[in-house]
């Protein structure tokens, strides 16, 4: 982005909560050779989670849009799935993140009318969209640029198309057969003891079908993150 880079929070000084990769001495890709996890070798920690809209019942009818949010199992059926989690960087100094790649699977069965059987859907008819992600800090809380004034925004209050600018300079969503690869972009860096956050309920960013389809999630199907990966050099 052209625009300058300036952090949310007053008087902190933004390029040390959100370091870029000049400053980092160790970086997670490449990563040395034989290593299967690049998170491991360069002793970052990832954890994440897969979660839906909590069905309420209100006056005889569900809400699925309550704002309140709880672990996806095997059986639901849902419109949205909602990532939350953290990368955690456990050194004494910056890990830049360039070139890492963390694949999700996500269901990709839709139910394509009320009591209809599941169906498989193409990669092409599910969207991916970023919420926020953010570096917090023991001092403050700062995304690379500016920080976004969507941080906030949830479900129904997050207009299509308008990923908050923390989002585009910090990750890129690539649908994939089996859901979406979260890549880092070429500058994006963990300070000595820094962590990713996401916005509202610590939402990263969530999974829906393009025409609001539910999906339904199978017993059998393994979801979520199991290992990061680097970009594949070209």
């Amino acid at each position: 982005s052209s625009s300058s880079s300036s952090s949310s929070f007053p008087g902190v000084d933004a390029r040390a909560a959100a370091p870029t990769c000049e400053d980092a001495d160790v970086a997670a890709c490449p990563s040395p050779a034989g290593a299967s996890d690049p998170l491991a070798a360069a002793r970052v920690r990832g954890s994440f989670q897969l979660l839906r809209a909590r069905d309420v019942e209100t006056g005889g009818a569900r809400d699925t849009n309550a704002g309140s949010l709880t672990l996806l199992r095997p059986g639901d059926e849902v419109f949205e799935v909602f990532v939350t989690g953290t990368l955690i960087n456990a050194n004494d100094e910056g890990v830049c993140l360039a070139g890492l790649e963390i694949p999700f699977a996500f269901p990709t069965s839709v139910v394509p009318s009320p009591g209809a059987a599941p169906i498989d859907a193409p990669a092409e008819d599910f969207v991916a969209t970023c919420y926020y992600v953010g570096v917090r800090s023991r001092e403050a809380s700062a995304a690379p640029g500016t920080a976004s004034v969507r941080r906030g925004a949830f479900l129904d209050d997050l207009e299509p198309g308008t990923a908050p600018r923390a989002c585009d300079e910090t990750i890129a969503l690539r649908t994939t057969a089996d859901g979406a690869d979260v890549a880092f972009e070429d500058d994006v860096a963990l300070c000595p003891g820094c962590w990713l956050v996401g916005g509202r309920d610590g939402v990263l960013f969530s999974w829906k079908h393009k025409d609001g389809l539910a999906m339904s999630v199978r017993a059998e199907e393994r979801l979520g993150f199991e290992r990061a990966r680097c970009a594949a050099v070209e």
